[in-house]
């Protein structure tokens, strides 16, 4: 797996996470890959790859 170029501190993680969960004007499925993101590391082609099934 490729390591990120730059990182972000604890803080503006967090920051960027409670936009993600509180921020109603961005679109929710926005939100829902900017958590996956932040939270779990995914990279976005992976969760494009998702399904519900």
């Amino acid at each position: 797996m490729e390591q990120p170029s730059v990182l972000i501190e604890d803080d503006e993680r967090l920051q960027q996470l409670r936009r993600c969960v509180q921020d109603e004007t961005t679109p929710l499925a926005a939100r829902v890959v900017g958590s996956f993101v932040l939270l779990l590391g995914l990279q976005i082609s992976k969760i494009l790859r998702l399904t519900t099934g």
